[in-house]
């Protein structure tokens, strides 16, 4: 996991920041970059901390072997960016056959792990009418939830009074949990990372 944090250290610098708060984005951007943060040919799976899905169970990366992942880092009290990059993914997931959406996870990971417990993420769910048999949203210790956003190259900061910015990426995974694919920002174009998808066995 060495080499992977270390490549997320290096090209987490160049992605933009975008506040959650009520209002407009400070520096939304968008574009077809190459998958920031994660290190080229490293599996995420080999990330072993546990996290809580929004039904409480214990999970982890390499729960969800055998298909692809469509990966995001949210958080549930967000009003601004985090809707509009949940609704970027369903963009995506609107983009692939009924077939292809069974076999696709789609992944959503707190930001705010201490205010988004398992009850909150159903609620949120529930919100934004993201289907249970291929939708997890999880939780976990602030640890792993840090670790996680540094090997992804996906910055965080405090912005005071529960706010953060963040950086809004979506990651495809393959089946094997590389990296294959990215969106950097909210607004991207998802149709080449659903293109991407379909690519994939």
């Amino acid at each position: 996991m060495t080499c992977v944090r270390r490549a997320a250290l290096v090209l987490a610098a160049a992605l933009a920041l975008a506040s959650c708060a009520p209002r407009a984005p400070r520096s939304d951007t968008s574009s077809d970059a190459p998958p920031p943060g994660v290190a080229p040919g490293e599996s995420l799976r080999a990330f072993d901390s546990t996290f809580l899905d929004q039904s409480g169970r214990p999970v982890t990366l390499a729960s969800f072997g055998g298909r692809p992942v469509v990966l995001a880092m949210v958080y549930t009290r967000c009003r601004s960016t985090c809707p509009r990059l949940v609704a970027d993914v369903q963009r995506l997931e609107s983009h692939l056959t009924p077939a292809q959406r069974k076999r696709t996870w789609f992944v959503l990971v707190s930001l705010d792990p201490g205010h988004d417990r398992p009850d909150t993420l159903a609620a949120y769910a529930r919100e934004h009418r993201l289907d249970a048999d291929r939708w997890r949203l999880l939780t976990g210790g602030g640890e792993a939830v840090r670790e996680l956003a540094e090997l992804l190259g996906v910055r965080v900061r405090e912005d005071g009074d529960g706010v953060l910015a963040h950086s809004s990426n979506i990651y495809l995974l393959d089946s094997a949990g590389v990296v294959r694919a990215a969106t950097v920002g909210v607004g991207g174009d998802v149709t080449r990372l659903a293109a991407a998808r379909v690519a994939l066995p």
